[in-house]
């Protein structure tokens, strides 16, 4: 039996969410947490996840975290609303190329 709450609708459905990759769910919360206009504003809205993923250059699990900013709406969000990156320390190391000053 799915919990119902005074305040807001459950429109999670586990069948529908079993069969997605850990981005794709956050995808789906995404959208439907969109979809409840009480609690997100229209054409807005944050969401994120830390998913644990092949790095293609190392074949390491690395953690990645995927996001959806601001300036899209929830509930139409798809994959290419969501950016991502890295998160390990070995990344975080790294001086950023625009940081250095040049000279010359």
């Amino acid at each position: 039996m799915q919990k119902t709450y005074k305040y807001v609708n459950n429109l999670w459905n586990d069948a529908d969410a079993a069969k997605l990759d850990p981005v794709g769910r956050l995808i789906y919360r995404s959208n439907k947490l969109g979809e409840d206009q009480r609690i997100t504003n229209t054409g807005g809205g944050n969401t994120s996840a830390k998913i644990s993923e092949k790095d293609p250059l190392t074949g390491e699990q690395v953690e990645v975290l995927w996001v959806k900013g601001s300036g899209g709406d929830l509930r139409t969000s798809k994959r290419e609303n969501f950016s991502s990156g890295s998160t390990s320390a070995r990344n975080r190391k790294k001086p950023p190329l625009w940081g250095k000053s040049r000279k010359g």
